[in-house]
């Protein structure tokens, strides 16, 4: 389970998008394998910046996720823990205002270094393909855990 929520005030509205709760299967196929799948409930509100205009509200699961991750070393010293994930959106899965016409795609590297003996710093690079249109979206994300 997780929780998600992004802000994006860049263009001629102010989108805020909600991921909850996030529900995934993870089973390991090997010792540095494992299969994925997931799904999102999802709240998203996009709202004009200027007095005209309508905001428009889309709710309901987000495409049904499936995929991979496979871990590529452990930490050594300063080396981090790495791991690659790569999952695909399935089409036509989903609340019909989320489903995507074409089939979406994610990549990303995961890194993590420990800090402590209860905390470490973990930080990823990725690209994703929504499915819902051909141009992709560079994901980023640094956290502590």
């Amino acid at each position: 389970t997780g929780f998600v929520f992004e802000k994006d005030e860049s263009g001629s509205t102010s989108d805020k998008n909600y991921t909850y709760p996030t529900l995934q299967f993870r089973y390991g196929l090997f010792e540095n394998l494992e299969v994925r799948a997931q799904l999102d409930n999802y709240y998203s509100r996009s709202s004009p910046k200027t007095i005209s205009g309508e905001t428009s509200v889309k709710k309901g699961v987000k495409p049904l996720s499936l995929g991979l991750k496979m871990y590529m070393f452990r930490e050594n010293g300063l080396l981090p823990e790495a791991s690659f994930t790569f999952s695909f959106l399935l089409p036509e899965f989903g609340s019909a205002d989320l489903q995507v016409e074409n089939l979406g795609a994610t990549g990303e590297l995961s890194f993590s270094n420990s800090l402590t003996r209860n905390l470490s710093l973990t930080y990823n690079l990725g690209a994703s393909w929504p499915g819902s249109s051909a141009e992709s979206v560079i994901n980023y994300n640094v956290s502590f855990g």
